[in-house]
C-alpha cells in the first residue's frame, strides 16, 4: 500500500512528462520562428501555443493548477509558460485564481504568479501591477498602475527593478527572450 502523496505523484508523472514535452516543443518552434522568421513559422508556433492551451485545459481540469508539488519543478514551470502564452482571457483568469491558494502557500513562486497576474491585466487592457509585460514594439513595460508600489513588490519577489528589465530588454532587443521566455 503507498501513501496518499506517493500516489498522487506516480498518477501526476505522466503530467508532469506531457507539460515538460510541450514546453519544450513551444521553446524549439519559438526560437525557430525569432531564427527564421516566416509567416508559416509564425502560424506553426502559434497553432502550437494553442494546442498546448488546449492540453493544459484538460490538465487543469482534470487536476487543477499543476504545482511543482506535483508535477515537479520543471514541469510546473513549463505549466506556467504554456499559460503565459495563452490567448484565452478566461482561461488565464480561471488559472490566476488557481494559482492564488498555491502562491499563499508557498508551493507557487510569487513571480510566476506576478507574471500571470500582469498578463492578465494586459488582457484586460488596465495597468498592470507588477510591470512584467513588455511591449513587444517598444521593449518597455506596458502601463502600470502605481510604478513605486510595482518596485517594491518587485523587490520583495525578487525581481529585478523595472530601470533594469528595461534596459534588458532595449539590449537584447526582439527575440525569444524579449518575448518572455526570460520569465519563468
Amino acid at each position: 500500500m503507498t501513501s496518499p502523496a506517493t500516489t498522487v505523484t506516480v498518477l501526476l508523472a505522466p503530467v508532469a512528462q506531457q507539460l515538460t514535452e510541450m514546453g519544450r516543443a513551444e521553446r524549439r518552434a519559438q526560437l525557430i520562428a525569432w531564427r527564421i522568421p516566416s509567416t508559416h513559422r509564425e502560424k506553426e508556433l502559434h497553432q502550437l501555443q494553442r494546442t498546448n492551451a488546449t492540453h493544459l485545459k484538460e490538465i487543469v481540469s482534470a487536476h487543477g493548477w499543476p504545482t511543482a508539488g506535483l508535477v515537479g519543478d520543471e514541469a510546473a514551470v513549463y505549466a506556467v509558460r504554456i499559460l503565459l502564452a495563452c490567448q484565452e482571457p478566461g482561461f488565464l483568469f480561471l488559472c490566476r485564481d488557481l494559482m492564488k491558494p498555491a502562491v499563499d502557500s508557498g508551493e507557487l513562486p510569487e513571480q510566476h504568479f506576478a507574471h500571470v497576474v500582469d498578463v492578465c491585466a494586459v488582457a484586460m487592457s488596465v495597468p498592470q501591477t507588477y510591470g512584467t509585460q513588455v511591449n513587444p514594439r517598444t521593449l518597455r513595460p506596458y502601463p502600470i498602475r502605481d510604478v513605486k508600489a510595482a518596485e517594491r513588490l518587485r523587490a520583495d519577489i525578487g525581481l529585478v527593478p523595472l530601470a533594469e528589465q528595461t534596459a534588458a530588454y532595449l539590449a537584447r532587443g526582439a527575440g525569444p527572450d524579449a518575448a518572455g521566455w526570460g520569465r519563468p
